[in-house]
């Protein structure tokens, strides 16, 4: 299913380029920050990305594009509902349906992800998408390391 064209509107540029919204220990006391390589990856820990706000997640699409892999550990989205899961990704840009895979009963723009031939992750994925391939994915794992031995790919 081709999406149709739609404007899009680069949320990071509307960031502060110093992050101070998202990472903010005023707004979230006891946030964790760490850098997971010298090039790519940051790891966050201490915010539920649920529930911020729009300056925040200007901010969050900025830190992704510099980043590449951006992991926040436990996260909530799993008990949020597929509606609060699709409003959150569809601030980023027009959801995806893909062609091929495990949808979501009546939510065709969530994918269930599952890790082998009979581990589900209990996981969803909700794309937002450009012409060109998506810049932010969802991607719910217990551990990156359960992932990449499972041959997911991470890409911006």
């Amino acid at each position: 299913m081709a999406t149709p064209a739609f404007e899009f509107k680069d949320r990071g540029l509307s960031a502060d380029p110093q992050h101070r919204n998202l990472l903010s220990l005023e707004k979230t006391p006891g946030l964790q920050v760490t850098k997971l390589t010298p090039v790519v990856g940051t790891e966050i820990r201490g915010l539920q990305l649920s529930g911020i706000d729009e300056s925040r997640k200007n901010d969050l699409a900025l830190l992704i594009s510099q980043c590449g892999v951006v992991v926040f550990r436990d996260q909530d989205f799993k008990d949020i509902g597929p509606e609060r899961q699709k409003d959150f990704a569809r601030y980023f840009g027009p959801l995806h349906i893909h062609a091929s895979g495990s949808h979501a009963k009546h939510h065709l723009e969530i994918l269930n992800i599952y890790l082998g031939l009979t581990t589900p992750t209990g996981g969803r994925s909700a794309m937002a998408t450009s012409p060109r391939p998506a810049s932010t994915r969802t991607l719910p794992s217990r551990t990156l390391q359960e992932g990449f031995r499972h041959g997911i790919r991470l890409t911006t």
